[in-house]
């Protein structure tokens, strides 16, 4: 298996950190309400941020090796010539749709400045971020994964979930 490139670990570690950091949250939200009959007014909040930002962070990382739900029995049934021009279109129509949603991403959350979130009153603009954030990454696993799926219809490999719960062969 070839190394992974260094964006790709960095991906893998932000949202380990992320997960880590919503668990500590929840579970230190969970101990001081059970002693104290009170809560930490802004672990819900920060914790639904964090869940947004897993989400898209995750959209490259779970593209990557074939996680998404896929139809593909067309170019598995065709002549591998038409099945890489198919594989070749899916790859420029996911890349397009990147593309559009980092720049209406970008727009979306320069409008959001102004408003802040109720409890925290962090700017939504950091909240709204993840959505270019995590599409400008997918766009990159997506170019960095696409010689194999284009060529062989294959994903990339990962140690942590198994070829039979992917779509990968």
């Amino acid at each position: 298996m070839a190394p992974r490139p260094l964006f790709v670990r960095a991906n893998e570690w932000m949202l380990g950190a992320i997960l880590a950091v919503m668990a500590a949250l929840q579970f230190t939200n969970v101990v001081v309400r059970y002693f104290t009959d009170d809560s930490v007014a802004w672990a819900e909040e920060v914790s639904r941020h964090l869940m947004i930002w897993l989400v898209f962070l995750g959209l490259g990382s779970a593209s990557r090796i074939g996680l998404h739900m896929a139809i593909d029995n067309l170019h598995r049934a065709v002549p591998l010539a038409l099945a890489r021009a198919i594989r070749l279109g899916i790859i420029a129509l996911l890349a397009a749709t990147c593309a559009v949603l980092v720049y209406q991403g970008w727009a979306y959350m320069a409008r959001a400045g102004q408003q802040t979130t109720p409890v925290t009153q962090i700017p939504f603009s950091y909240v709204y971020a993840a959505l270019p954030v995590g599409f400008a990454l997918m766009l990159l696993h997506l170019l960095a994964m696409s010689p194999r799926y284009v060529g062989s219809g294959a994903f990339d490999i990962s140690e942590d979930v198994a070829p039979s719960d992917a779509n990968a062969l």
